[in-house]
């Protein structure tokens, strides 16, 4: 059974129905919302998307904000304050990666992670590191952006990460790098 369609089925207040979920989204035909709910299909628009997900909380419905807003502010706003943007988001990215690497470090310390939990961190990692790659990517031809991410960014944060990603590709690396695990990221003023 459909995620969408669970949801429904588990429902103690309104939406409970195609019908009533239909008529949330005032400019979409009740069949398109049947499609949603009986073949478990995903709106092409972000908007839905996002309104069907604060609705559901369905991770499927889920729309990434640091691409949206990259895409959107790299339209609308001057460069320099897109630069701003761009670099808090890498910022961000960075931290969520070294948050789930650490988490991953700290849950083998004790126990074997279990096969399936292994599976579901290893891509959440992945979706973090795509998702920090595509925020990196303006950088690629971009001279102006790479200098402002040059003066931003700390390079003792990009060499921790660096060093972390690399030593968790071979266990004797890692050991070393466990012993200076403790250097803290320090954010550029």
């Amino acid at each position: 059974m459909g995620e969408l369609k669970e949801w429904l089925k588990n429902r103690k207040e309104s939406p409970r129905t195609i019908r009533e979920l239909a008529n949330i989204f005032h400019n979409i035909p009740y069949k398109t919302v049947a499609g949603w709910v009986h073949k478990d299909s995903i709106p092409k628009d972000k908007e839905i998307r996002r309104k069907l997900y604060e609705l559901t909380n369905i991770n499927k419905y889920k729309v990434s904000e640091s691409i949206e807003r990259s895409k959107k502010f790299e339209k609308e706003i001057p460069i320099e304050n897109y630069t701003n943007l761009l670099i808090k988001d890498i910022e961000y990215d960075l931290n969520q990666i070294l948050l789930k690497l650490s988490l991953l470090r700290n849950e083998n310390k004790e126990i074997q992670i279990e096969d399936y939990k292994s599976k579901e961190i290893m891509i959440n990692i992945k979706k973090i590191i795509y998702e920090c790659f595509k925020t990196l990517t303006p950088l690629i031809n971009n001279e102006n952006l790479r200098k402002k991410f040059r003066e931003e960014i700390n390079k003792n944060d990009i060499a921790m990460l660096s060093s972390l990603l690399e030593a968790l590709l071979d266990e004797k690396k890692f050991k070393i790098w466990l012993i200076f695990k403790n250097i803290e990221l320090k954010e550029k003023k």
